[in-house]
């Protein structure tokens, strides 16, 4: 992964975005925040098989090709194995970031783009009730 992507991660901590650890990740998927779940290469697979199945065919789960040191150290921890992006823009961004690097993952993060341009559009649409 290149260091926009690593950025692009230590952004979205500082705005209270990003959601890590595993039991933290678990957290945000069950209470419907998790826009985007990343998941390193050396991530145990109990962990993995419980990310996937928590998040099902409604929030995409990429696994990026980062040990958990160095996802950890982007974040300034020692490690982390997984994350949970919890906006749409910064989901968009990354899912693209992980589709440049992995060509696999290009449909998925075509398929965010479409959710989050979906998401806009329909705030657009609905004016904000004055009060």
């Amino acid at each position: 992964m290149d260091s926009r992507f690593l950025s692009l991660l230590g952004l979205c901590k500082r705005a209270g975005k990003l959601a890590a650890g595993e039991t933290l990740v678990l957290e945000a998927i069950e209470a419907h925040k998790a826009r985007l779940v990343l998941v390193t290469e050396d991530c145990s697979p109990r962990s993995l098989r419980k990310l996937t199945n928590a998040c099902g065919d409604r929030i995409p789960l990429m696994q990026v090709a980062l040990s958990r040191a160095a996802l950890g150290s982007a974040l300034g921890w020692e490690a982390c194995a997984a994350v949970a992006v919890e906006d749409g823009g910064f989901a968009a961004r990354l899912a693209a970031l992980v589709a440049q690097a992995q060509p696999e993952y290009a449909p998925l993060a075509e398929a965010v783009a479409v959710r989050q341009e979906k998401l806009l559009r329909r705030k657009k649409e609905k004016p904000r009730k004055k009060r």
